[in-house]
């Protein structure tokens, strides 16, 4: 099965519906749902119960669940993110243990205010905001705090993005940004160590085939169609379920956002394309 997926459902009401309109008149059956919102009693109850729903842990921006003090390695005295995946990195590779139990305090207070909306059969799927869980340490407090809520893990994005999809793509390649190769080239690395954490905890068959950050931002439809198109000729990933991620969800100019340094970001007209390439695959591919 394919997924095609948006993440960072529920930023605002008016995110969430563009995000919405990606599957009513698109493909879109998948979402990661924002737990740090403030507006997730208004933007659960438009979800359809077909529609796949992961938790979207946050620990990048906006303003954690948890107490300061109990979080430093995370958040400023007031409480606000403010750590950057690199930091981050290295504070793992000093004090792995002590960022792991402040991860795991933060995390499972995300899922359990998302488990509030969601049915008691609910299987957790976890990914997160940035892929900060693919850092080795937080991966381990992640999945510390599912195992707390005692629910049975369905899925646990590894963003690991295979080069090989576009060897045989040269007209693809002009299109790859540097920054996006070095970018698949440190979470496929981090990843190694977050499958053999996985397989510790036999765990290694809830993730699944991934395409995503190659083309981080510009997950546009001319450069998605030939991988789909590959996927469903059955060149790739052959008998394996596999996740496209997509940003389709627009904030514009005023409405509420967790952190105003990340506002061109989350304003890009690229999501607007990605939007459009969701409703296109729709009509053109399926």
């Amino acid at each position: 099965m394919i997924y095609y997926h948006a993440d960072d459902y529920g930023v605002c009401i008016e995110q969430a519906k563009r995000i919405l309109a990606c599957r009513t008149e698109g493909c879109l059956n998948s979402v990661s749902i924002m737990p740090t919102s403030d507006y997730l009693s208004e933007t659960m109850p438009l979800l359809d119960k077909e529609c796949m729903k992961s938790i979207h842990i946050n620990i990048s921006e906006g303003k954690a669940l948890s107490e300061p003090k109990k979080i430093p390695m995370l958040v400023d005295e007031n409480g606000y993110f403010n750590r950057s995946f690199g930091k981050l990195f290295l504070v793992s590779l000093f004090a792995g243990r002590e960022l792991q139990k402040q991860v795991e305090i933060e995390v499972y207070a995300q899922i359990k205010r998302v488990l509030q909306y969601m049915p008691e059969d609910y299987k957790l799927r976890l990914d997160s905001h940035r892929h900060y869980h693919a850092i080795p340490a937080i991966f381990r407090g992640v999945c510390k705090a599912a195992e707390r809520t005692h629910r049975e893990i369905q899925y646990i994005r590894l963003p690991i993005e295979s080069f090989r999809l576009y060897l045989g793509k040269p007209s693809l390649w002009p299109r790859i940004q540097p920054l996006s190769i070095i970018k698949a080239l440190v979470l496929n690395t981090c990843c190694i160590f977050d499958k053999n954490y996985l397989k510790k905890l036999r765990l290694q068959d809830k993730t699944c085939a991934y395409i995503g950050v190659i083309f981080t931002d510009r997950m546009f439809f001319e450069n998605i169609a030939p991988l789909v198109k590959m996927i469903k000729a059955g060149k790739i990933f052959r008998n394996q379920d596999v996740e496209i991620q997509f940003h389709p969800g627009k904030v514009l100019k005023g409405e509420p956002l967790h952190k105003t340094e990340f506002a061109d970001w989350f304003s890009s007209k690229n999501r607007d394309k990605e939007a459009e390439a969701l409703k296109r695959f729709s009509k053109e591919l399926l």
